[in-house]
């Protein structure tokens, strides 16, 4: 009993140390996924901003590319730099020059933007106080002047000027495309790009942005690093340091990972390369500033899994103490049990069907139930004790011989094992009994084998039902075997059990290749066939099924076979015909019938079948349409009852005649309907019996009522055409080309558009001279014309915008086409005016450019910043939008009208202020639309007297924000001049966006002042924070002083 504790008593601590391992691994993998969730959103975090900045960074540098690309393929511009490079009105230009590239250095956008020559010397700087400029600036200038490309100079630390140059150098050709000069434009990084990247959107202590790029076997930093008091372009660190960050990225890792940065610290970084450029961007934070939530809730997780450790142990002790209560009480329990079934069992030995006997383990007798008594002739009580050799004689019933006993068997196997089949048994009296039987091991508790239990009964009534049975199923198979039929037999494990000679040929298998294989594995693929559903079916529900089935071979040949499916106890039993020739027979004679009847249904002639008395007995769809009779109505009558009169007689006569002759005849025939009357070509034949006798006729009959029209409009269509050559929109000649041109015929168009008269033709060889005054061009396209027509290649055959001039007319512009007539010497000479079509043309493209220019200002004011930038944009752009010889820009003051700004050929009215209600301005604004003004002296709503000083001659006003205008701009001509529509939207458009970028602006300065009063607010804040901690910190100081006083005073009173 005290082994039973001790063992007990180690289970139970096995249990407490399984668990609590349990417990400590679900805290150890609940504080895994917390760190995982943190990292993950702190991975999210990370990419969001690094990506921000790359695709900010990205932009900034492409729309320095577009601008540097702009302004120095701008004509206006290039004209400038032309005029300083050759010296010519040098003040002009340079003044035009420098206020065209202002507008884009505001906002600390450029540090300054200079002109170097070819060789690279200074010719212009918008900071007139640069004279001097460094060597990477020229190295980059003579390098984009040799690959005529834009070129970028990266970040670089000038030595004149003692700070961080970032450079955009792009070459500027002339209209020969020959490069003149070098247009640089140079970035200060730190007035906007730096500061930027510094920038973090979260509060943090150490997360930072660096960008940097490969140097020989180093990484170079190239902007301001956060924890580190190196300068920009100063600090290194080698490629060997690969757990740091920056290594990594220029070694090509990108995304977000953990490593060591350049102080030495763990973070976490994402690295990514910024796309057409040498930079790679390095977005850090520290990982202990990440981590420190999670170490506070690693404690609370470790406190969690101390407390369920406890509470295991308490629960599993408490367990421990009522098991041990109840172990006692069910040790009882268990020993009356094992009494009751020592009895049970012996009750049941001897009331068993079988023979039962039992041995020791050395084979010795010791029970024999009443049939074994009976079936081996022994009392029990004689043969206790006895060998069971001698009670239990068995023999082979083939061989006579002895078989061994089987209790040896078990005793060395340990296993239970039977008899062999056809065994006797001689009982004590010699009587000889065919028997089955089996002996098994009997085990005590510890497995150990204690003795042997043999069963076995009598099998001489099923011997003979067995020999019965043998018979009939050698008749069976017999019968099956000779069968015309195929029949094969599948278990219900799909295994093929039967297949008789039918069968094998059916098959085109022998039965041994089939026997014991599985259907499906013999023939791959059969599970998606109807077969295999249907011998499924018959074996799942037992329903028998009939079908014919087309199997194909795994040789590619294929046949019919009709299928009986019957169930049987054994699985399922299949009967199978060969129907192949049969069904191939049956199958072609159903396609030859669908063949034919699809000819018939859809063929484009009327098709029919009569008997001999002229009744209906067939008709096709086409039959029907023509006729409006559908076949019901048409089957088993006659011509006369369908078409009564003589249209019916005729169609009866020519049947009747094709009877009488037996042969096939042609002929014509008229059918009447709504419409009139419709001819057709019919072709009939007789059809005969079997007795070679007239049976009926087959009609086919083809309509040809549009060839009779045609015959009778083929005049009419001859004079139409003539008439539609002779009125065409274009010239039309047939002439000859061998040079002299000799025509036969000539429309009127064709003389009008090449500005000549038909009598000018008459002479073949003057033609050339009539049509092209100008004795160059005559003489170049009439060379270009004959090697085209030489060629014999009718895609050179025209010739495109050909100017007609005459002495004293605006010149025509006219396209030709020659078609060559085949077989003949003689061209289809064809003309038409293209002049509108080329002036058109002309003023698209215009259109265009004013449209591109229109782009590059909106453009322009997107990036403005200010009210006075978007003026200075308006008022040079709109001038030179429309071609206007000045532009103002006027805002609404109240009830009064303020010219704010004005570019123009002389001074207007800037600065001048005018009543809303008397200038065209505030009619604009208060009628929501454009004025458009050509002649301002003919116009009742200006007002003369404001115009007496200036050269406005004809004006164009457009509202800014037409649904609540607050300003206009305006457009000025020296001279008469119609705005056009055109002209009109864009200036519109222009106004349009004007007001949108107001907005902006106004919206942007609200927000700013908002941004500076809550800095202001916040650092009040911060101020009033820092006078109480100075407050707590002196007070702090005075109570230290006292105490320490305190404790003096004390340490005097204890020595006293």
């Amino acid at each position: 009993m005290k082994t039973v504790v001790k063992s007990f008593s180690y289970r139970y601590f096995l249990i407490i140390v399984f668990l609590s391992l349990l417990v400590s691994i679900g805290g150890y993998y609940y504080y895994k996924y917390e760190k995982k969730l943190v990292s993950r959103q702190k991975y999210e975090e990370l990419s969001a901003v690094a990506k921000l900045k790359v695709n900010h960074l990205v932009n900034w540098r492409q729309e320095r590319l577009s601008e540097a690309r702009f302004f120095s393929t701008n004509l206006p511009d290039i004209h400038n730099i032309v005029a300083i490079v050759k010296g010519k009105q040098t003040e002009q230009a340079d003044e035009q020059l420098r206020s065209s590239l202002l507008r884009i250095m505001t906002n600390s956008r450029y540090e300054n933007i200079f002109l170097l020559s070819e060789n690279g010397n200074l010719l212009f700087s918008v900071n007139k106080e640069v004279v001097r400029i460094d060597d990477y600036s020229i190295r980059s200038a003579k390098k984009a002047v040799q690959d005529k490309v834009i070129t970028i100079q990266d970040f670089y630390t000038c030595k004149i000027h003692h700070k961080i140059h970032f450079e955009i150098v792009a070459p500027v050709m002339d209209e020969s495309k020959n490069i003149v000069a070098t247009l640089v434009f140079q970035i200060n990084p730190n007035m906007f790009l730096f500061p930027y990247l510094q920038e973090w959107p979260l509060l943090s202590r150490t997360a930072e942005t660096l960008i940097i790029r490969k140097e020989g076997d180093s990484v170079l930093f190239i902007n301001p690093v956060r924890h580190s008091t190196n300068a920009p372009l100063t600090m290194y660190l080698p490629l060997t340091n690969k757990e740091t960050p920056a290594i990594q990225a220029v070694l090509g890792s990108e995304g977000v990972f953990e490593g060591v940065d350049y102080r030495g610290h763990k973070v976490l970084a994402d690295v990514r390369k910024v796309p057409d450029s040498p930079w790679y961007m390095v977005s850090k934070v520290d990982l202990a500033e990440i981590y420190k939530e999670l170490y506070q809730k690693a404690v609370f997780i470790f406190t969690i899994t101390l407390g369920l450790i406890l509470l295991v142990s308490l629960a599993i002790a408490w367990f421990y103490h009522y098991r041990q209560r109840n172990i006692y009480k069910e040790l009882y329990l268990k020993r009356i049990e094992l009494h009751e079934s020592q009895e049970e069992f012996r009750a049941t030995l001897y009331s068993i069907g079988d023979g039962v006997i039992t041995t020791d383990k050395l084979g010795r007798v010791k029970q024999l139930n009443p049939v074994a008594e009976k079936l081996t002739g022994w009392k029990e009580n004689d043969a206790r004790g006895r060998m069971l050799e001698e009670v239990f004689q068995i023999i082979n019933e083939d061989t006579r011989n002895k078989v061994e006993s089987p209790v040896i068997k078990v005793l060395k196997k340990g296993l239970v094992v039977g008899l062999a089949n056809h065994t006797l048994l001689i009982s004590k009296n010699g009587n000889e009994l065919p028997i089955a039987d089996s002996g098994a091991p009997i085990k005590n508790r510890n497995g150990n084998i204690v003795g042997v239990v043999m069963v076995f009964r009598d099998q001489t009534e099923e011997r003979e039902q067995q020999k019965e049975l043998i018979k009939k199923e050698e008749r069976f198979h017999s019968t099956l075997d000779n069968m015309l039929e195929g029949c094969q037999i599948l278990n219900r494990d799909w295994e093929y059990v039967y297949i008789n000679r039918a069968a094998e040929i059916h098959n085109k298998r022998p039965k041994e290749e089939l026997m014991g294989k599985r259907y499906m594995d013999m023939w791959p693929g059969i599970e998606q066939t109807e077969v295999f559903r249907q011998i499924k079916k018959c074996l799942d529900d037992k329903i028998p099924y009939q079908m014919e089935n087309e199997f194909v071979f795994p040789d590619g040949k294929s046949g019919w076979f009709k299928l009986s499916i019957q169930s049987i106890p054994e699985g399922v039993f299949i009967l199978s015909v060969d129907i192949t020739e049969r069904k191939k027979a049956s199958l072609e004679l159903i396609a030859q019938k669908r063949f034919l009847q699809d000819l018939i249904e859809n063929s484009g002639a009327l098709i029919y079948v009569k008997d001999i008395d002229g009744k209906y007995e067939l008709v096709n769809r086409k039959w029907e349409k023509v006729t409006g009779l559908s076949r019901d109505v048409v089957i088993g009558n006659t011509d006369e009852q369908l078409f009564p009169g003589e249209i019916g007689r005729n169609f009866r006569r020519m049947d009747v005649e094709v009877m009488n002759k037996k042969d096939k005849i042609e002929g014509e025939e008229v059918l009447e309907d709504s419409s009139g009357l419709r001819y057709f070509i019919s072709t009939k034949f007789p059809l005969f019996n079997s007795d070679c006798q007239v049976s009926g006729i087959c009609g086919v009959s083809t309509e040809i009522t549009l060839l009779k029209q045609n015959e009778s409009e083929l005049i009419k269509s001859r004079a139409f055409i003539y008439s539609i050559i002779k009125n065409l929109p274009i010239g039309l000649a047939v002439n000859s080309i061998t040079p002299a041109v000799e025509f036969e015929f000539v429309n009127d168009n064709f003389v009008k558009f090449y500005r000549i008269t038909k009598e000018d033709l008459e002479n073949p060889d003057a033609f050339w001279d009539a049509v092209y005054e100008d004795v160059e061009f005559r003489k170049q396209i009439k060379e270009k014309v004959l090697s085209d027509m030489d060629s014999n290649d009718p895609e050179r055959m025209n010739w495109t915008e050909v100017p007609i001039t005459r002495k004293g007319e605006d010149t025509r512009y006219i396209t030709a086409r020659n078609i060559p007539l085949p077989d003949k010497n003689m061209v289809i000479s064809t003309v038409w005016d293209v002049t509108e079509q080329k002036l058109d043309k002309e003023e698209i493209l215009t259109l265009n450019n004013k449209l591109n220019f229109l782009i590059f200002t909106l453009n322009q004011l997107t990036s403005a910043q200010s009210i006075a930038e978007v003026q200075q944009i308006i008022t040079a752009s709109a001038r030179k939008l429309v071609g206007s010889d000045g532009c103002t820009f006027v805002l609404r003051d109240g009830n009064s009208c303020f010219y704010v700004d004005e570019n123009s050929i002389s001074p207007l009215w800037k600065g001048k202020k005018f009543p809303i209600a008397e200038c065209i301005c505030g009619w604009t604004m208060l009628n929501k639309k454009p004025a458009v003004i050509p002649d301002i002296f003919a116009d009742d709503r200006i007002h003369l007297e404001a115009y007496k000083s200036t050269f406005v001659k004809s004006l164009v006003m457009v509202p800014i924000n037409t649904s609540k205008p607050f300003g206009t701009i305006g457009n000025y001509w020296s001279r008469q001049h119609v705005p056009t529509d055109d002209e009109v939207k864009l200036i519109q458009t222009l106004a349009d966006a004007t007001a949108r970028v107001y907005e902006n602006i106004k919206l942007y300065e609200e927000l700013e002042n908002k941004v500076k009063e809550k800095t202001k607010e916040l650092q009040e804040q911060v101020n009033e924070l820092q006078r109480f901690r100075e407050a707590t910190i002196d007070r702090e100081l005075r109570m230290k002083e006292l105490k320490d006083e305190i404790k003096r005073l004390n340490s005097i009173d204890q020595k006293s």
